[in-house]
């Protein structure tokens, strides 16, 4: 753990060079463990940052009346209401799981999308934290901005807001979450093949992207899969692949000829394509 100063300091710096008024202590504690200043609990997300707040040791820390905790941007008005509105949540057709494990995440879809991205199932960490792509080194939202699938620099938090940007979330198995696509059987990912089938058909997105081959495999079938674009569509939507957005994959590395970047830049050139109603050769 890095001193105090050094962790205030860099909280603020965050928060002024993103021109944030305010930030969640669950989103500082992701980024204070990717920035090796403070080490996050896998199993309890956020709890050593809140024993620093509890502590009082952070600078701009508040904490509101239902008990969430939030730090604020030094040198604002005293006066200042602490805890501006936060967007209210978009008045959209949203596909809900009809599950009873509370830790499911719900299916970010509507009609009109331009890309729905398919994950296997939720990660250990994503459900504590109930947003998709929550892994300490998941680089989902780095690169979708990176690639100009979305405009703007998002975080796990936003994750409702996708479709606001014509881009949808679900996952292959919706009934449990997993630590390791290992832990999923073979059969538990293809029995979410048919009602995966089905939302994509209802929906209609322009592009099923499927983050990993995992999750497509379940799909495809067995055999030698290549990232990109695929030779399947599903409805009316066309197929992609991209590596997937897990620390634990080199970004570095080539796979099929391309870095991971370079696949997601890819698919939002099809994407572009797609809506200009042309092909892709």
């Amino acid at each position: 753990m890095a001193d105090m100063n050094t962790i205030n300091r860099y909280l603020q710096d965050r928060l002024k060079r993103e021109s944030l008024y305010k930030v969640t202590a669950i989103q500082a504690a992701l980024w204070l463990h990717q920035a090796d200043l403070l080490k996050d609990s896998a199993s309890r997300p956020g709890l050593p940052l809140r024993n620093l707040l509890r502590k009082g040791q952070v600078r701009g820390q508040h904490q509101e009346p239902n008990g969430r905790w939030y730090i604020r941007a030094c040198g604002h008005d005293r006066h200042e209401p602490i805890a501006q509105a936060e967007p209210a949540k978009p008045e959209i057709p949203i596909q809900q799981v009809e599950t009873d494990q509370p830790h499911v995440l719900p299916d970010y879809l509507r009609d009109g999308l331009d890309i729905v991205f398919v994950g296997t199932a939720a990660s250990d960490v994503s459900a504590v934290r109930k947003h998709y792509y929550s892994g300490y080194n998941n680089a989902f939202y780095k690169c979708i901005f990176q690639a100009g699938i979305v405009p703007v620099p998002l975080g796990l938090e936003d994750d409702w807001r996708l479709p606001e940007y014509g881009v949808g979330l679900t996952d292959m198995v919706k009934n449990r979450h997993a630590g390791d696509d290992s832990n999923l059987s073979r059969s538990e990912l293809s029995g979410g093949a048919p009602s995966l089938k089905k939302k994509i058909i209802a929906f209609s997105p322009k592009i099923v992207c499927f983050n990993g081959k995992t999750a497509y495999t379940a799909i495809a079938g067995s055999g030698h899969h290549h990232y990109g674009l695929a030779g399947i569509s599903i409805g009316s939507s066309k197929v992609f692949v991209v590596p997937s957005t897990s620390g634990r994959v080199n970004a570095d590395v080539l796979l099929d000829g391309k870095t991971r970047l370079q696949w997601f830049r890819a698919l939002a050139q099809l994407r572009d394509v797609e809506k200009l109603g042309g092909s892709c050769v």
